[in-house]
């Protein structure tokens, strides 16, 4: 068994070394002025954001891995108020004034639909002078699960893990689940009528679409009903689904009140990490790279190559990574027959597909370490000047204190240690774990949970 690889320079490793702790340096620098509860106390004291009317009263919901540092920072800013936390495990602690519930994260749980079950019943109590102040963060989506009446989880899950094996968009799962759920397609802002809803957004993709937030608790359907029949028809799976899902989508569309007005402002994302390390000297790239990741690793690369030395770049913009997809068994149009891939996303299908895209931040896993390797080999085949190092962060996942949600730390050095320890690129790169060869080189970034999602970086600097 190979054992960990080091450094056959010693001086190249010293320079290697301090180029590694000024990266983490930069990379601290961002998190800390992306946290999620400064973000929220410069919102709320701006303007006094979101006061009930007379008599009335003001309810705090936070959900997503952000959900109690935002709802401290609320509490702190506003005072006492009803408040209702919903976040994952790893961000589970009590908080001073407000009930914390724990819910499944990245897939949904029994847990899950408890705490939605909460929020719902406490928006039920709200009368029209009464204010929710609801704040969403990265996980939302998973964490707010609340079947359709007559639907359960289980078979919810069903109907979109054969989505998810059938290669789906992200836009097609997402309009199938909200016609299975009873808390998105505006299921949580109908429930909290006479009330009115102020939204806070934590978010590390500032362009996505208002209805596809969190899966669309505040927003109408991404189509009808009918329009979720045809998507599952197309791809052969009517008859796959579970007999209580097509009964949902078989009947006709309810009439529900309108949706009423509200209130949403994004008061946190990635351009606030990108801003600080800006400020430190750092030139910020703003395009976002999108592509497998050799296509990732090549405009990095030609990115990279107008930075000067000494000179930090920053990539902050969506990063979108896309893994080489996974072998497909296909026996005729049975769903049962075909690999699915591994139930990692959230209660939309997530940002899951056969190809494993993920729109928002960095992935987490193989992808993002797959990038690391094909940035190192591209970055010695075209002779990048050196020394240098590259930190790929994520901590979308950070929550969950993983190896792999931390992302990589790379440097020039890091081809030629692989090397000179017997490793064969062209393994490597097909066979090889892309993570555990960085684990042996070193070069993972290990990251404490975070709790949030707006730190999702790559930086890189040259001696």
């Amino acid at each position: 068994m190979r054992g960990e690889l080091g450094d056959p320079a010693p001086r190249m490793g010293a320079e290697h070394d301090l180029l590694r702790r000024k990266l983490r340096a930069l990379f601290d620098e961002g998190l800390a002025a992306a946290q999620p509860g400064a973000a929220v106390r410069a919102a709320l004291a701006s303007d006094g954001r979101g006061l009930p009317g007379p008599g009335g009263r003001r309810v705090i919901i936070a959900v997503g891995l952000a959900a109690a540092a935002m709802a401290e920072a609320a509490l702190e800013v506003l005072g006492p108020c009803e408040a209702l936390v919903i976040t994952d495990r790893a961000n589970l602690r009590q908080i001073a004034g407000a009930r914390v519930m724990e819910a499944g994260y990245p897939n949904p749980d029994a847990a899950a639909v408890r705490a939605s079950e909460a929020a719902m019943a406490t928006l039920a109590r709200l009368g029209p002078e009464d204010r929710v102040l609801l704040m969403l963060s990265a996980g939302a989506e998973a964490m707010l699960t609340l079947p359709a009446e007559g639907i359960s989880l289980a078979e919810k899950r069903v109907a979109l893990d054969l989505l998810r094996a059938s290669g789906a968009s992200r836009w097609d799962m997402m309009l199938v689940a909200q016609h299975l759920s009873a808390i998105k397609a505006g299921g949580f802002a109908r429930a909290a009528l006479p009330a009115r809803v102020t939204t806070l957004l934590l978010s590390d993709d500032t362009a996505a679409a208002l209805g596809e937030i969190a899966g669309g608790p505040l927003s109408a359907p991404l189509g009808g009903r009918e329009t979720a029949r045809a998507l599952l028809e197309l791809r052969n799976l009517w008859n796959w689904m579970p007999a209580t899902v097509r009964a949902r989508l078989l009947a006709p569309e309810p009439e529900l009140p309108e949706l009423p007005t509200e209130e949403r402002l994004v008061v946190g994302s990635n351009l606030q990490a990108v801003g600080a390390i800006a400020v430190r000297g750092a030139r910020a790239y703003g395009r976002p790279l999108i592509g497998d990741a050799d296509e990732v690793a090549h405009e990095l690369r030609a990115a990279i190559s107008a930075a000067l030395p000494g000179e930090p770049m920053v990539f902050g913009g969506r990063i979108e990574l896309m893994a080489i997809p996974m072998a497909q068994d296909r026996d005729g149009d049975d769903p049962e027959s075909w690999e699915a891939l591994p139930d990692d996303s959230d209660e939309a299908g997530g940002t899951a597909t056969l190809t494993r895209a993920r729109r928002r931040g960095l992935l987490a896993g193989a992808p993002l370490h797959q990038l690391a390797l094909s940035f190192a080999l591209q970055a010695r085949d075209r002779r990048l000047p050196g020394p240098w190092a590259l930190l790929l962060a994520t901590t979308s996942g950070g929550a969950r204190g993983s190896a792999a949600a931390g992302g990589a730390l790379i440097d020039s050095g890091l081809v030629g240690r692989i090397t000179s320890a017997g490793f064969d690129w062209p393994d490597c790169l097909e066979h090889q774990d892309p993570q555990d060869l960085l684990r042996r080189a070193g070069a993972l970034f290990e990251i404490a949970p975070t709790g949030t999602s707006v730190g999702d970086l790559a930086i890189f600097l040259r001696a």
